[in-house]
């Protein structure tokens, strides 16, 4: 009977304390969320935005839209390392050379083809 007694008090107290924790994070969310606007909006102010205008709405939208395309470049790129070394590993365990990467064409390309024998050659500079 103790030992339920114990369980129970363990558990109670456990689940309090995610609690705690995850309404602690959740205003730390909010405080991050109202400094981020309260920047924001201080940036549109001084670009001459007065807010209610379609200007200041342009100017916050603008600022969201660039944050969201870094977020997204940061997960393309994040994504595509994690793809090459996967790529990578997969390839040490199976034992295959890596692939090399395509060559670099540097611009002007100058290529001449001239005819050899029944065939045609193609050489580039």
């Amino acid at each position: 009977m103790l030992r339920r007694v114990v369980y129970i008090f363990v558990a109670a107290s456990l689940l309090s304390s995610c609690a705690e924790q995850r309404a602690r994070m959740e205003a730390q969310r909010q405080a991050q969320i109202a400094a981020t606007s309260a920047a924001d909006d201080a940036r549109c102010r001084s670009y001459g935005a007065a807010p209610g205008t379609q200007t200041y709405a342009d100017c916050r939208t603008a600022i969201i839209m660039r944050e969201v395309s870094a977020i997204n470049a940061d997960a393309a790129q994040q994504a595509a390392f994690s793809n090459s070394m996967l790529t990578a590993g997969a390839m040490v365990m199976s034992n295959q050379p890596a692939p090399l990467p395509p060559p670099q064409i540097q611009f002007p390309v100058r290529c001449r083809s001239m005819p050899v024998g029944g065939a045609v050659q193609t050489m580039c500079q």
